[in-house]
């Protein structure tokens, strides 16, 4: 008869390369369609972006700046270009050398194949008409014959100056332009070398505020705004209430109109939707602060966009942030949604692999105890068949193995009782034994 504890260490290795058979059969499974389903998965988002800004004194600029701080938090880097304005801006994303620009509204024209979408409008522009002392001005009829800055070139200003001029009748060849940067334009104006000046800019701007406070400089009041906004759906009207930049120096003197554009963030048709959704939540932070004339909140939103807006910020700007993203950073989201075409089959076939898990550890469990079984049968078929006390010394030493073995089974408590049936039995094979040996040594000895 073979020693149990031979045959212990054999059911051991058995019993483990059962096991590595059985579970390394489903990871390898698991391992080769991940792989394959790898392969269908879209591309991670870049994290590399550029955006066409503005000049570097500029507001539009001055956003980017802000931008490119906020996205690095999120492992993004952004570049920063700087450009004369809305016209370069406009051409670098048509030709696709940038991910994201500031484009003024009214500037440019839509084209239907355009490879640019809307972001979100993020501020008014106000077009500001700032006068020489002296020259009042009520209707840009009257700047005929007049010496006027339009702005620079490639800047949107520009563009949208000259629309304004033309939709009265005022042209280059009756009017003389020129197309001056903020500090000569300011310079001029106070030299009396210009008549009037066109600065398209937010309210907060400090060049807008130190023109309204000089005394050399006056600003047009445009009486005719409403008029102006029916002509041209991005055109608003907006009124500077007396006092609204300095109470304690009543500046402006007094109420006045203006009309105002609207500055636009643009993308590229391709960029990736979870960073639009970044964007716009950065966009949400720095814009949408409550200013002069803009309530809290207010932007970003898509009331005065002109290109086809993203399906991604639509979401936004109905519906606020994504489930995930609200919840998630946002290296996080993207791995999930990236992955879910993953998840989705994985865990189809993963669900039978843990319905059935539970069943094959317990087949493996009862295994190891029930496989004990078979010594335990030729133990007691050799107890009844030997006649010599030796030979019975010898299986009462086998029987005391073979529990030493089975104490040393690691088995989960809730299956314990397994191993106490098993030893129970035990114990009964070795009472037949002693009751055998007792019986053949009285034999023996008569």
């Amino acid at each position: 008869m073979k020693k149990s504890s031979k045959r212990s260490s054999i059911r051991r290795k058995d019993w483990l390369l059962s096991v590595v058979k059985i579970w390394g059969s489903c990871i390898l499974v698991i391992v080769v369609i991940t792989l394959i389903l790898f392969k269908f998965l879209e591309p991670p988002p870049p994290t590399d972006l550029k955006i066409a800004s503005g000049s570097k004194g500029g507001a539009y600029y001055q956003f980017a700046v802000r931008y490119k701080s906020a996205l690095a938090e999120h492992g993004i880097k952004l570049e920063v270009l700087e450009t004369q304005g809305t016209i370069e801006n406009y051409s670098l994303m048509k030709s696709g050398k940038v991910d994201l620009a500031f484009i003024q509204g009214g500037c440019v024209e839509i084209e239907n194949d355009s490879p640019i979408q809307s972001v979100a409008s993020v501020s008014y522009e106000p077009v500001w008409l700032f006068l020489r002392k002296g020259f009042k001005l009520d209707d840009l009829r009257e700047l005929l014959n007049k010496k006027v800055n339009v702005g620079t070139e490639g800047s949107g200003t520009k563009a949208l100056a000259i629309r304004l001029l033309q939709m009265t009748g005022v042209n280059e060849g009756n009017c003389q332009f020129s197309y001056l940067s903020y500090q000569d334009t300011v310079t001029a104006l106070k030299n009396s070398e210009l008549d009037a000046a066109f600065i398209v800019a937010s309210i907060n701007s400090q060049v807008i505020r130190d023109l309204i406070a000089d005394p050399k400089i006056m600003v047009m009041d445009f009486k005719r705004a409403a008029a102006y906004t029916y002509k041209a759906d991005n055109l608003s009207h907006i009124i500077i209430p007396q006092g609204v930049i300095d109470l304690e120096k009543n500046l402006p003197k007094e109420d006045f109109s203006v009309l105002s554009t609207s500055a636009n963030l643009c993308s590229s048709s391709t960029m990736h939707p979870q960073q639009v959704e970044l964007v716009l939540s950065i966009m949400a932070k720095i814009h949408g602060e409550k200013d002069l004339i803009t309530k809290k909140g207010y932007f970003p939103n898509a009331e005065f966009v002109e290109f086809p807006l993203s399906s991604s910020a639509q979401s936004y700007l109905e519906d606020g942030p994504s489930f995930l993203s609200r919840y998630l950073p946002y290296q996080a989201v993207t791995f999930i949604k990236r992955t879910w075409i993953l998840i989705l089959p994985l865990l189809t076939l993963l669900l039978p692999i843990f319905k059935i898990a539970p069943i094959a550890y317990r087949w493996q469990l009862f295994r190891r105890i029930y496989c004990w079984y078979d010594d335990l049968e030729s133990i007691e078929d050799f107890i009844e068949q030997e006649q010599s006390v030796e030979a019975l010394e010898t299986g009462l030493q086998e029987l005391k193995e073979m529990e030493l073995d089975i104490s040393k089974l690691n088995i989960p408590f809730m299956y314990r009782k397994e191993v106490y049936n098993l030893r129970f039995h035990i114990g009964l094979v070795h009472d037949f034994l002693i009751k055998r040996h007792s019986k053949l040594s009285k034999k023996e000895d008569d």
